[in-house]
């Protein structure tokens, strides 16, 4: 398959992610401050919801890609946390501080499970396990997790059957999210759509179409109910209209212009401007209301996710290569010690 780098795929997606990130905030403000209610149930579907759908089929083709592209399930282990984590354990400290700003109660177990990804966990131990999420859209972010380390343990356990022990492990919630919502009201049958995302990986890559994709969201769009946007009838309709999107994307040679640097670098902070926002929203609620209040909300989201992001998730490949280095040298003096 063609690399992503060699065409505008890499650098639509990065697109994509950014637009997707900004509707997840955009929605959020609006609800928050009451604004632009012909945006909102009953006239249209959260577009924060419709959003996070998007990151799900778009996170399933990229493993897919990453997957075909790493050598084992350790170095894909390693990238997959260092992505995650890099941005992730720090935006903990940031929103717990925002919620105690906020007035909001925040529980030491409720941190902890967190920071180790038991929100939304399922059977076993679901009671002794099971946290809420610490704030907004954290739910999705443990489903993601366990996905990954899922899906890259049964991929990688061709090559070592061992590894079909952490797929055991990492099964439950993404099987509690393959057709239903794991009891937690939202997200039903997410697994399903990030495995169409999975799937059109593989698929034959025709040339596509940018029209066809945007008439089928449109299609997707409107046959949503506002208010209940995982409907899991309609996820084919979004997973054909990415296929067509990404397909057609991929025909494309890439250019290197100023806009691929400023849409990289966009991208580059999404994930951690995901993880912040609703909090600073709750704070910024409090010293301000209206349009003001939503459009300076959003830029505040937007400033605080660059500071953050600059120090954290813009660095996670030199996390991840600082990892490798280290389990390498560790392995050696393993080896070495055994040869004595």
């Amino acid at each position: 398959m063609k690399d992503l780098r060699h065409s505008s795929a890499s650098q639509l997606l990065d697109l994509t992610r950014f637009l997707a990130a900004q509707a997840v905030v955009i929605g959020h403000a609006i609800s928050f401050f009451g604004v632009a209610p012909w945006l909102q149930p009953p006239h249209a579907p959260y577009m924060q919801n419709v959003a996070v759908q998007v990151f799900f089929v778009l996170s399933g083709f990229l493993i897919a890609y990453t997957l075909n592209r790493t050598a084992s399930f350790t170095e894909y282990a390693v990238d997959r946390f260092a992505r995650i984590y890099s941005a992730y354990l720090p935006c903990l400290f940031v929103v717990s501080a925002l919620l105690l700003i906020a007035g909001e109660d925040v529980s030491l177990r409720t941190f902890v499970g967190n920071l180790f990804m038991f929100q939304n966990w399922t059977f076993p131990l679901r009671g002794a396990l099971k946290v809420p999420s610490l704030d907004g859209p954290l739910w999705t972010i443990a489903i993601e997790w366990h996905i990954y380390f899922f899906v890259g343990a049964v991929f990688f356990a061709r090559k070592s059957t061992k590894l079909w022990g952490a797929a055991a492990v990492f099964a439950f919630v993404p099987i509690a999210f393959l057709f239903s919502d794991g009891r937690l009201g939202v997200g039903r049958g997410i697994f399903s759509l990030w495995l169409m995302g999975f799937a059109a990986f593989y698929l034959p890559h025709w040339r596509g179409s940018f029209v066809a994709a945007a008439a089928v969201f449109a299609v997707y769009l409107y046959l949503l109910t506002p208010g209940h946007e995982y409907q899991r009838s309609l996820y084919v309709l979004l997973a054909i209209a990415f296929y067509a999107f990404v397909a057609r994307a991929m025909s494309i040679d890439s250019t290197n212009t100023a806009w691929g640097a400023a849409i990289r670098f966009a991208a580059a902070y999404s994930f951690t401007l995901y993880l912040v926002h609703y909090p600073l929203l709750r704070v910024w609620r409090e010293v301000s209301w209206g349009w003001w209040g939503t459009l300076s909300g959003i830029a505040a989201a937007n400033v605080l996710a660059i500071a953050i992001a600059w120090f954290t998730e813009m660095r996670h490949r030199e996390l991840a290569r600082s990892i490798k280095r280290r389990l390498a040298v560790a392995t050696d003096g393993r080896a070495s010690r055994s040869s004595r």
